[in-house]
């Protein structure tokens, strides 16, 4: 290790290693974060069509608001016939 080449052959080899290292834990790192942004892309997915199965449909809207409106027509007779006798 007389030789002052050597010796910064030596340092550059530690240096690589070093930084090689490194990348390599990078590396591993990110592929990590992007299977784990994919599984939740996945369950994403599967929720989205989860919250489309439970919208009411047309129909069934539609079902509703009748029944509804049945329901009000019978309680607006029924106090309009409480007005009548009211005024008697």
């Amino acid at each position: 290790m007389d030789d002052p080449q050597s010796f910064i052959n030596w340092l550059g080899a530690i240096a690589g290693a070093l930084f090689g290292w490194i990348m390599k834990s990078f590396k591993d790192d990110l592929k990590t974060v992007q299977d784990n942004q994919n599984k939740l892309q996945a369950q994403q997915q599967t929720h989205e069509v989860h919250i489309a199965r439970g919208y009411v449909t047309r129909a069934e809207l539609q079902d509703s608001i009748t029944s509804i409106e049945e329901k009000l027509d019978k309680i607006f007779d029924k106090l309009d016939g409480k007005e009548d006798r009211r005024r008697q």
